[in-house]
């Protein structure tokens, strides 16, 4: 639920060529994770957030009329290695019962997604 992840996208636009990537940074941060935030994913679960691909944070040119394919690559930032660590280091919370091997680590990627511009 609280975690890092890397978000990647690419856009084709109407003409079948690929966007400029924006020089943009959409920045998504936290002051502190802790075990207790985690939520596991049931098999047909799904989870998402709505972004705007030429809001602030993305930016993208979408001037053209016309369909936009989009596409979207969600990845971990080695939530086990950053797990292990925080046990060592948190001891008032030996309590959390959370099997480390059990943590997603990898790329999740979304099926093209196509984005009509009418006006």
């Amino acid at each position: 639920m609280d975690g890092d992840l890397g978000l990647n996208i690419s856009v084709m636009g109407p003409d079948g060529i690929g966007l400029e990537r924006t020089k943009a940074v959409m920045i998504v941060c936290r002051t502190e994770t802790h075990p207790f935030m985690f939520q596991p994913l049931r098999p047909g679960e799904i989870f998402g957030r709505e972004i705007a691909l030429d809001g602030a944070g993305l930016e993208y040119k979408l001037g053209a009329l016309g369909r936009y394919r989009v596409s979207a690559m969600l990845f971990t930032t080695q939530p086990k290695q950053w797990y292990k660590k925080w046990q060592g280091t948190a001891s008032h919370d030996r309590d959390v019962q959370l099997d480390p091997e059990r943590l997603f680590e990898g790329t999740l990627t979304s099926p093209p997604l196509e984005v009509e511009v009418v006006e």
